[in-house]
């Protein structure tokens, strides 16, 4: 059954498509700590494309599997700048992509 609404837990919200009672479509989901995840759900995890917004500004927006960035995404600094643009593997830079140090220097190549 897919439902529409919002679910409300303790101090986490969701808005967004439900399929038996969990996150499974598009949504948008509140954590406690005020950090924002707004994207694709798959049987309560994220999986597909989203935007994570940490309350210190910083974010990351790509792809993520089995709820972890997986797959290509960039990652931002609170002011808004780029840190990585890249390949991601369980949560962290893993493959082909570019590392934008504060200091300007930029190096682009194979992270693991």
């Amino acid at each position: 059954r897919v439902c529409e609404g919002i679910w409300m837990n303790g101090k986490i919200v969701y808005e967004g498509e439900l399929v038996n009672g969990v996150p499974h479509g598009r949504g948008k989901w509140i954590y406690s700590n005020g950090c924002v995840y707004e994207g694709e759900w798959k049987h309560g995890e994220r999986n597909g494309q989203g935007t994570f917004k940490h309350v210190d500004g910083s974010s990351y927006e790509g792809e993520y599997e089995d709820d972890e960035r997986n797959g290509k995404g960039i990652s931002k600094r609170p002011d808004g700048s780029v840190m990585y643009d890249g390949e991601w593997k369980d949560g962290k830079p893993n493959g082909v992509g570019t590392y934008y140090y504060k200091n300007g220097n930029v190096y682009t190549g194979e992270w693991r």
